[in-house]
């Protein structure tokens, strides 16, 4: 499908503050007392929740990618194939990473005793549920810096004219997945977010 040849851009790392480890550092790090823990456990295949420990120190695995061409296909083409071999590689341990990363978060909101619990939206997503995600993030000091979305609840926000919504124009930044800004947030679309799932973020 022409959805899998378009190379994926990473999303889920705009919602997070990532931190180069140098070589040999473990990946040890201190803990909210109230909320404890959520990381990807060993492999990746699993979201692990640790609860009343004061840090944790995360499972290391590795997100790859392996595509694979005919030899002769090196010599058919007319364009470098090893280049965009490594190019489709790249998109799709950008892509894994962010299923990942987007699992994370949804199990972190939904499993958090600790979450303020919201009314579930029927129908199309309106302004004013989305106005409510902003109130409960602002009254605790935490502007929203970012909204994550598929494509089909994207369509949704496009509908509230520019009264609301002020459309992205760059076609640079649209391809990043950045489609405008909505009350000084940016509105990111991502495929890997699983439809019907809206993620609103604070600054990393």
């Amino acid at each position: 499908s022409l959805r899998a040849r378009r190379d994926y851009l990473s999303a889920a790392r705009k919602a997070f503050y990532v931190e180069e480890l140098p070589d040999g550092a473990l990946p040890v790090y201190d803990t909210d007392p109230e909320i404890g823990a959520y990381y990807a456990g060993e492999n990746g295949d699993a979201i692990v929740t640790r609860k009343a420990v004061k840090r944790v120190n995360f499972d290391l695995f590795e997100i790859y990618a392996n595509p694979e061409e005919r030899l002769v296909e090196l010599k058919n083409r007319r364009f470098d194939l090893v280049d965009r071999m490594k190019a489709k590689g790249t998109a799709e341990v950008l892509r894994k990473e962010d299923l990942l990363a987007f699992k994370l978060m949804a199990d972190a909101a939904t499993s958090n005793a600790a979450s303020e619990a919201l009314t579930e939206l029927s129908g199309t997503l309106t302004a004013s549920w989305i106005g409510t995600i902003f109130a409960v993030l602002e009254q605790e000091d935490l502007p929203v810096d970012r909204l994550f979305m598929n494509g089909f609840d994207y369509a949704g926000v496009r509908g509230f004219g520019r009264d609301y919504f002020d459309p992205e124009t760059q076609q640079v930044l649209i391809k990043t997945g950045v489609m405008g800004d909505l009350w000084g947030a940016k509105v990111i679309k991502a495929r890997t977010v699983a439809k019907g799932n809206l993620f609103a973020a604070t600054d990393p």
